[in-house]
């Protein structure tokens, strides 16, 4: 695949054109731990990603974004419920560097955070501010591990990119 810089690795994942927007998630994905900075960097950017992730459906059928809303970030009429079901580019970033650690594109069914801390009769699952925070500090604490350890040492640890929040996809 060609090499994809950083300013064209944004503006494909904020683009209404699917087809680009899978490409930089299958490009991002295919340079594993690579892509790790870059990735991180990404927190804070509310832009929606609108994309079936490279053909799993569940992704487009779980988020529906109406097209009017897509480029333009986060529109104040959308509510607070709406928003966490929204798929972001800081979402897929996070979600990538999971599906990095797993091996796979596909490695839940939906990309939606749950917070493990909270009991199950308790609402805790969806794209909330609080847990995409939460996070990007457990993914660059295991970033960091990473670079020290390696990829493999922390999959035999079975240790996750978001395990130190107690975060995890649903």
């Amino acid at each position: 695949m060609t090499e994809l810089n950083e300013k064209q690795l944004l503006a494909f994942l904020t683009s209404e054109d699917d087809d680009k927007i899978d490409k930089a998630i299958k490009y991002l994905f295919e340079q594993g731990t690579k892509s790790l900075d870059f990735l991180q960097n990404l927190e804070g950017h509310k832009e929606f990603c609108i994309s079936n992730l490279l053909g799993y459906a569940q992704w487009w059928c779980t988020a529906p974004i109406p097209r009017e809303y897509r480029p333009l970030g986060y529109p104040e009429s959308l509510t607070e419920e709406e928003k966490e079901k929204s798929i972001t580019v800081e979402v897929v970033s996070l979600y990538l560097i999971s599906a990095i650690y797993y091996g796979s594109l596909d490695f839940t069914g939906r990309p939606f955070l749950i917070d493990l801390n909270l009991p199950q009769n308790k609402p805790r699952r969806g794209n909330k501010d609080e847990y995409i925070v939460r996070g990007f500090y457990s993914a660059r604490k295991w970033s960091q591990k990473c670079q020290e350890m390696g990829l493999e040492a922390l999959r035999e640890q079975e240790e996750y990119p978001l395990e130190s929040e107690n975060l995890f996809w649903c």
